[in-house]
């Protein structure tokens, strides 16, 4: 159309005379040209919208070679696969087969599964907090720095575990400036989070404010969760400050202390829900016991001895929290299948002492000595065939002294449990049963010594604490004179 506006080309005569032209008007194109044209303005302009919006091929769901795998991490996953399989576009299958995976120390199956859930669910955050699970696992912190600040631009303001471990994995790069704001969001949200307080500590020590780090982690010696790591930092900030005494004197509380609580993370607690591998099972369950958390822990141990019967670590650590649960009963009978597994194992032996220990105390606190004696009785023979594996074994002659001194043999239980003290100095409870049956034979001086120390080395939440210290109270007391 708009040739046809053109103005007329002049045309060369052959006189040397220029004609102004009027030619004839060129011959159409032929009508089947003329059809082709828009056809092929569509073809391109539907070929073109195919490239920007054709959608991007879906991965295979991971099948991992069950060669090396437990079968019960076969069968789970298996089924999460199929999961998979029946719903491809689904964000939540993709996620939950990921976490099966993760679960389960398949993780480079796992971020296949994590990276499809956040293409099918951009506006979630626990897709990209997860991605940065295994890249943080095998330490390449900087590849999880970006999914992590995905993941706090999406999370929710109660949840601050993405920002901290953001803020923490930024420190660990040596980044504490870009650190700093996420650590001042955690507290000024949660001011009372000891993981929040405890970073802010981590952060002034970055930045060398030795001062500042110490009153941050002060605050932190109270919580399950940070007592023993704040302890290791401020021994390191003590120095620093030059009060080597203390320096010393944290770090022996350090050493004495039994590991921190994980710190808590609703992701992290949701995807381990599905461990089934035997050693990720006893980890989430050991940390559960650390929290006093005994029926969850059982929860988590139980399939894996039934899973595995003739496993006699499995039938141990069912036993042991059972009876930690106080379901006396059924632990003796995972402990003695864990005995009869392995007879040369000390543990079961000395396990098995405590629980027939714990059903005589029931029974005489009832009033019926008669069988409590029986299960003392029980007890001391348990105890001895634990000490025939581990001679050394300062718990088990712990045991045996209590058998003892409920059987009315004082003399033979004061020699355990000085044994048990020489075996093992390290332990609270142990000093506090030598100090409770040196109290009991008036052996006033000695028992004042062992309570000291052994509310030196209990931790905070120890059952026995105030009756330890109630017992010290009256020990440093004048003794009464006789009929006075």
């Amino acid at each position: 159309m708009w040739a046809s506006r053109c103005p007329p080309l002049p045309l060369p005569r052959t006189d040397g005379a220029t004609l102004t032209a009027n030619p004839s008007p060129a011959p159409p194109h032929p009508r089947w040209r003329r059809r082709l044209l828009p056809l092929t303005g569509l073809v391109l302009v539907g070929v073109g919208l195919f490239i920007f919006y054709r959608p991007t091929p879906r991965p295979t769901p991971p099948d991992p070679k069950a060669d090396n795998l437990e079968p019960a991490v076969v069968s789970s996953v298996r089924a999460a696969r199929e999961q998979v399989l029946a719903a491809p576009s689904s964000a939540k299958a993709w996620g939950y087969f990921g976490e099966v995976l993760l679960a389960n120390e398949l993780e480079d199956e796992a971020r296949i599964c994590f990276t499809e859930a956040e293409r099918l669910e951009p506006g979630t955050a626990r897709w990209p907090y997860l991605r940065a699970v295994p890249l943080l696992n095998r330490g390449d912190a900087e590849a999880a720095v970006t999914h992590l600040r995905r993941a706090v631009e999406l999370a929710d303001e109660q949840n601050q575990a993405p920002r901290l471990v953001l803020a923490e994995t930024l420190l660990l790069l040596g980044r504490p400036t870009e650190a700093e704001p996420h650590i001042r969001h955690a507290r000024e949200q949660k001011p009372d989070d000891p993981r929040a307080r405890f970073d802010a500590g981590l952060l002034a020590a970055a930045g060398q404010d030795w001062e500042t780090a110490r009153g941050h982690l002060l605050g932190c010696l109270d919580s399950p969760y940070s007592r023993q790591r704040a302890r290791v930092h401020l021994a390191a900030v003590c120095r620093r400050l030059g009060d080597a005494a203390k320096a010393d004197d944290y770090q022996a509380e350090a050493d004495r202390l039994p590991p921190d609580w994980d710190w808590v993370d609703p992701t992290v607690a949701g995807y381990q829900r599905w461990a089934v591998k035997k050693k990720n099972s006893y980890k989430i369950a050991e940390s559960l016991e650390a929290q006093g958390r005994f029926a969850e822990a059982v929860r988590v141990v139980a399939p894996v001895a039934e899973e595995y019967p003739d496993d006699d670590t499995a039938q141990l650590e069912l036993g042991r929290l059972l009876a930690q649960k106080g379901d006396y009963q059924e632990a003796e009978v995972a402990l003695r299948r864990a005995r009869q597994l392995a007879p040369h194992k000390v543990h079961a032996h000395y396990y098995l002492s405590l629980v027939r220990l714990q059903l005589g105390e029931a029974h005489e606190r009832a009033g019926d000595k008669t069988r409590a004696g029986a299960y003392y009785q029980d007890t001391a023979s348990l105890a001895r065939a634990a000490l025939a594996v581990k001679p050394d074994y300062g718990f088990a002659h712990m045991a045996l002294g209590l058998a003892l001194k409920h059987l009315g043999r004082p003399a033979e239980a004061l020699t355990e449990l000085q044994q048990a003290v020489l075996c093992s100095p390290e332990y609270a409870e142990i000093h506090k049963h030598l100090a409770d049956l040196l109290a009991d034979l008036g052996r006033r001086d000695e028992a004042r010594v062992r309570y000291e120390q052994a509310l030196r080395l209990a931790p905070p939440e120890a059952p026995w604490r105030a009756a330890a210290q109630a017992r010290l109270a009256d020990l440093q007391k004048p003794a009464k004179k006789p009929g006075g």
